[in-house]
């Protein structure tokens, strides 16, 4: 994260921070319908933000690999499901997650996303 600070006169001045981050890989526990899927994270009170949006065809599994901040956190899975000749239906899934620190040498925090369809 960088913060700029520039005064009405003079030379700027850049601040850096380095912010360790987990490398994720989500997948859903068993194939999902076709549909329109929305994949949402948060940390501790804040609100859910949308981090990948996806149209499976056919019953597929739900991945998707992300960065985010280390620590517990929050997930959202939601899909709008449509068959031919049905009403379309929504399907929410939530739960909890841990990611650790990502190292050069380490692989993704893997996490299942209990899904019933």
């Amino acid at each position: 994260m960088a913060t700029v600070t520039e005064p009405p006169t003079g030379e700027s001045t850049v601040e850096l921070r380095l912010e360790v981050g987990a490398r994720l890989h989500l997948e859903s526990s068993a194939a999902l319908p076709a549909g329109t899927y929305e994949l949402a994270l948060a940390t501790g009170d804040q609100e859910f933000r949308v981090v990948h949006q996806t149209e499976l065809r056919g019953d597929t599994p739900f991945t998707h690999d992300a960065t985010w901040p280390v620590g517990a956190f929050r997930w959202r899975l939601r899909g709008r499901v449509t068959a031919m000749g049905e009403a379309p239906r929504l399907l929410k899934f939530e739960g909890n997650a841990v990611a650790t620190a990502a190292t050069p040498s380490s692989t993704a925090t893997t996490v299942t996303l209990p899904v019933d369809r």
